[in-house]
Formats: C-alpha cells, sequence, structure tokens
C-alpha cells in the first residue's frame, strides 16, 4: 500500500513539472484535440418581449507531448504549441 502511495505522489509530482519548462526527456506519447466552435444561446427580456440570439464560441487546438523522465513509468504532459507539437517525434528527446 505505502508503495502504491509513494508512486501516486510521484506521478502527481511529475505532472505539476510538466506546468514548469524544466521538463527533460523523451517524447511517449503525443496529444492533439482539434479546435471547435460551439454555439450556446444569449437571452434578454426587456418588458414583455424576451429576444435570443446564437453566440458562437471559438475553442483553439490544443498541443500535448507526454515526455518520459528516466525510467520512470509516469509521464509528464507539457503543452506546447504546434511547432514544438511537429518539431518532437515519438521516441526523440525533448527538449
Amino acid at each position: 500500500m505505502k508503495k502504491a502511495l509513494a508512486a501516486l505522489a510521484l506521478g502527481a509530482a511529475l505532472t505539476v513539472t510538466a506546468c514548469g519548462a524544466s521538463v527533460h526527456g523523451t517524447v511517449a506519447d503525443k496529444r492533439y484535440h482539434a479546435g471547435y466552435t460551439s454555439t450556446t444561446q444569449s437571452c434578454s427580456t426587456t418588458k414583455k418581449v424576451r429576444s435570443c440570439h446564437p453566440v458562437g464560441h471559438y475553442n483553439a487546438p490544443s498541443y500535448q507531448l507526454g515526455v518520459r523522465t528516466g525510467g520512470s513509468a509516469f509521464l509528464s504532459w507539457v503543452t506546447v504549441t504546434s511547432l514544438t507539437y511537429y518539431r518532437y517525434p515519438v521516441g526523440h528527446a525533448y527538449p
């Protein structure tokens, strides 16, 4: 049980570390989420008249690299630009 908790704590620490720019290791996985537009509705009432209109929201694409540091079984996920995403293929050293 203690080993499992220690492994979980290590994984959390590595994930927090990924937020900084100091992650070094090998790219083990990549995640890409395409950009998309979603639409919601905005309504208002003036006196007794209710009017509604659509509101579009653009969600930009996101790029992440799963970096394995040392011999760890855990990945540190780093959010990167599209340029960096395509610059580092799986199996290559980052950064």
